[in-house]
């Protein structure tokens, strides 16, 4: 995740102007019970053990460094054991007048209709300590869910793609959505975005900035019929949304419906535009204290719960408008937030 701080005078702006390869799971034949059935079978296991080599076998994995690229090695073999479709996409980029070379993994689950769900984490992180929970916990999480998805059959492709550089400018999301067509960004459903999901205080999840808020409102459904503490942003800060500090950002301006889901605690002072990340640590991200140890298996656990069954929910059969009824029965069906 990139500072928030260091965003500070364009987010109040903006607001004043509004492991290693398993087998895969036996699961229930009837996919269309799987929403019910995937939450069961997400134990965090799987990603502990992504989190734990990310961050304690290849350490910290500064953007255009030698262990950014061993990282991407890392995930694209993960994925491709899974038996996905998978392909770097590399990119370069400008920081202060030195070119930086990076890249995206994105592994495909093909669909049978003309429509794309994205799912995404970045894997690279700041050089202080091991990037475990900013942002190890959101990969792992995400190969999880894909173990767990790959082998039902589902309306729409899934791309699960681990982003390069997101801690100097978010320039893997931005190179790849810059890349895609006016096509392409029609058909997208949705982006799932996961950052730091292993640490703070609380679950949370967002849409972003002025958009479309239908697939927060889901997951926060999915996660309270579970009986779990999925939060959002309170209405005295953000109400429901987010900065511009993540991967999300390049898909909420394309106009693409997001949600953003993190570990933070915004209830110790909600009147605060950045919240803290814990009570009793303060904010781990980009300190030393950012290692495994500090990664609770649980936290990995519950974001997963929630996540796999909306990566599900959306790409399993065609919906409908955003705007139209549709979408608001299939959230329904998880009970009211």
């Amino acid at each position: 995740m990139l500072v928030r701080k260091g965003l500070a005078g364009y987010a109040v702006a903006v607001l004043l102007c509004v492991a290693l390869a398993v087998p895969a799971v036996a699961l229930p034949e009837q996919a269309k019970a799987a929403h019910k059935v995937l939450p069961q079978y997400f134990t965090g296991e799987v990603a502990w053990d992504h989190v734990y080599y990310l961050s304690e076998g290849i350490g910290p994995r500064v953007a255009g460094g030698s262990n950014e690229a061993l990282a991407a090695a890392y995930v694209k073999k993960e994925f491709e054991a899974l038996g996905l479709e998978v392909h770097i996409q590399p990119f370069s980029y400008v920081r202060q007048g030195v070119t930086g070379n990076s890249q995206n993994v994105v592994a495909v689950k093909p669909g049978r209709g003309p429509v794309t769900l994205i799912v995404g984490a970045h894997y690279d992180s700041v050089a202080r300590g091991k990037g475990a929970g900013d942002n190890a916990s959101g990969v792992g999480v995400m190969l999880e869910a894909a173990s767990l998805l790959k082998d039902f059959p589902t309306y729409a492709t899934i791309k699960f793609i681990a982003w390069g550089a997101e801690e100097v400018g978010l320039r893997g999301s931005r190179h790849y959505v810059e890349q895609m067509s006016e096509e392409e960004i029609a058909s997208t459903v949705a982006y799932i975005n996961m950052d730091m999901v292993g640490i703070g205080d609380y679950c949370y999840v967002y849409a972003g900035l002025e958009g479309e808020t239908w697939v927060r409102d889901m997951a926060l459904a999915i996660g309270t019929r579970q009986g779990l503490d999925i939060r959002t942003t309170p209405d005295t800060s953000w109400g429901g949304f987010t900065g511009d500090w993540s991967d999300h950002v390049a898909f909420r301006l394309a106009g693409i419906p997001v949600a953003y889901f993190e570990w933070w605690n915004w209830h110790l002072d909600p009147y605060d535009m950045w919240g803290i990340e814990t009570e009793k640590f303060g904010d781990i991200l980009h300190t030393d204290l950012d290692t495994i140890a500090m990664v609770k298996l649980e936290k990995l656990k519950i974001t997963g719960k929630i996540v796999t069954p909306l990566i599900y929910e959306l790409a399993k059969t065609p919906l409908a408008n955003t705007k139209s009824q549709g979408v608001g029965k299939r959230t329904a069906r998880y009970g009211s937030v």
